[in-house]
């Protein structure tokens, strides 16, 4: 039943490309028909080669050194951020344990290499790199949350 039903979306999602739709404009069709709220945000068009690109070139603008451990949780968890935003909501549970799980890690491996990361950025890196990325919005260190959320945030309203 379930296949049916993805059938059945794929080709109806097709036939609006080709009326010239947008993915945000089918995607808030899909959560109207839902039932759900259409401001909700679309995947974004992002290939995840240049997603995870440009991802790490803020990560490096920042000052996030590419040889912690934790520069690949950052990023893995930027990534999870955009592709669910539901996450964010329950990074210690949901977050944490899944990239735990991709690199054969404990989650408090991995929010404890996250913070780190964070830190030595914001001890050594580039501070005007953060406030053009957090504005005005930080005057301490960000916490893991807030800053995953505030560049996921920044990457998909850039696209």
């Amino acid at each position: 039943m379930i296949e049916t039903a993805m059938a059945n979306f794929a080709t109806a999602a097709k036939a609006l490309k080709r009326e010239g739709f947008s993915d945000r404009e089918i995607f808030a069709m899909l959560n109207e028909s839902l039932g759900e709220d259409s401001n909700a945000k679309a995947p974004l068009n992002l290939p995840e080669k240049d997603l995870s690109k440009r991802i790490t070139q803020i990560m490096c603008e920042i000052g996030i050194s590419a040889n912690l451990k934790g520069f690949k949780y950052v990023r893995d968890a930027i990534k999870m951020a955009i592709e669910k935003p539901e996450c964010l909501s329950s990074v210690t549970k949901v977050m944490y344990p899944e990239i735990a799980a991709m690199y054969g890690a404990k989650s408090s491996q991995v929010e404890r290499a996250i913070r780190h990361a964070i830190e030595k950025a914001w001890e050594k890196g580039n501070l005007e790199a953060y406030m053009t990325y957090f504005g005005n919005t930080v005057s301490s260190k960000p916490t893991n949350s807030e800053f995953i959320a505030m560049i996921a945030d920044r990457i998909t309203l850039e696209s």
